[in-house]
């Protein structure tokens, strides 16, 4: 959920960089969010509290109730793909940072 009232609900299999489905609830913030208990199949409800205190049930899509096969194997290998990527991602800011810190004393050196 958003401060502007808006739930985001992500698929990260299907995209990973975006939201799947974006639903505007109000124009102020979203106060609690709450998955209704499965009473059948056919029907996930998620239960959404606005900052002024109306309560929205939303009947989620199919698409996104259903597990695709092997899901909990291909979210955890797309879990551990985004730390390596995180790890990745810092290790090549402190090598950068070390390369700056270089040039600038070879320039201070030399001019």
């Amino acid at each position: 959920a958003t401060q502007d009232g808006t739930v985001d609900v992500w698929d990260f299999l299907d995209r990973s960089h975006e939201a799947s489905l974006m639903v505007r609830v109000n124009s102020g913030g979203i106060g609690a969010i709450k998955f209704w208990p499965q009473m059948d199949k056919r029907q996930q409800l998620l239960a959404v509290g606005d900052a002024s205190g109306v309560l929205h049930i939303m009947d989620l899509p199919r698409s996104l109730r259903r597990p695709v096969h092997r899901e909990k194997d291909l979210m955890l290998k797309f879990l551990n793909r985004e730390v390596e990527r995180v790890g990745d991602v810092a290790a090549r800011a402190v090598e950068r940072g070390k390369n700056i810190k270089v040039k600038a004393e070879t320039e201070k050196e030399g001019g």
